[in-house]
């Protein structure tokens, strides 16, 4: 066990926090868009695409590359907030680790 990270990290990480502000000024200060545009990208093909289509898994050994929407780290919200962030900032990848609660190779 790992006291210094999140017990359930699909619940309560930052990104989440920020998700459900709905406040123009904070995706605006970290995504650089309004909570609009945000929803506009998202349902306007950015969560169709992700929810059916598998990303490859060279690494995993047995995986085919099918689709596994239940054992996903980041939802299409998520996903999408990532992309933003990392866009828009010049924070380090461990920042993003930490703001996503994701494993490394996720951020990658």
């Amino acid at each position: 066990m790992h006291p210094e990270l999140l017990s359930h990290p699909c619940v309560g990480m930052p990104w989440q926090k920020l998700y459900a502000s709905r406040e123009d000024h904070a995706y605006m200060t970290t995504m650089g868009l309004n909570v609009a545009t945000f929803d506009l990208l998202l349902h306007c093909g950015f969560k169709l695409t992700w929810d059916s289509t598998p990303i490859p898994q060279h690494d995993a050994p047995g995986s085919a590359g099918e689709l596994r929407l239940g054992a996903c780290s980041l939802d299409a919200a998520g996903a999408l907030g990532l992309v933003l962030h990392l866009l828009n900032s010049t924070m380090c990848k461990i920042s993003l680790q930490q703001i996503f609660a994701i494993i490394p190779s996720t951020v990658t």
